[in-house]
Parts: C-alpha cells; sequence; structure tokens
C-alpha cells in the first residue's frame, strides 16, 4: 500500500514538473510573438509615414501650380 502512494506522488510531481515546462514554453512563444508584433508594427508605421510624406509632396505641387496659375491670370 504504501509503494502505491509513493508512485503517486512521484507521478503527481512528474506531472508538476511537465506542466511548469509547459507554461514556460507558452510563455517564452508569446513574448517572441509579441516581438514580432512590435518589430511588424514599426515596420508599418515607418510604410504610412513615407505614404504621408508622398502625399504631402504631392499636394504641395499641386498647390504651388495653381499659386502659380492664379498669379498669372491677375
Amino acid at each position: 500500500m504504501e509503494k502505491i502512494y509513493i508512485y503517486a506522488i512521484v507521478g503527481l510531481a512528474i506531472a508538476v514538473i511537465l506542466l511548469g515546462i509547459w507554461i514556460i514554453h507558452l510563455i517564452n512563444k508569446g513574448k517572441k510573438e509579441l516581438v514580432y508584433t512590435k518589430e511588424e508594427l514599426n515596420h508599418n508605421i515607418k510604410y504610412l509615414e513615407s505614404e504621408i510624406n508622398k502625399i504631402k509632396k504631392d499636394l504641395t505641387k499641386h498647390s504651388n501650380y495653381h499659386e502659380k496659375k492664379d498669379k498669372s491670370k491677375s
């Protein structure tokens, strides 16, 4: 009967250790995914900033064109 308790305790200890390893694995996996997401967001922000700058340049060219056109009419 004592052997059954020892086997049960050893089995439970192994299960707890495996559960701890699995939890650590999930935490590390989550950290890697967060870092990847952060890098991806930084890339998207840089892309959007470059697109905004292109639009600003186009608007400036367009408004300059209209200013020149209006001055030539006067």
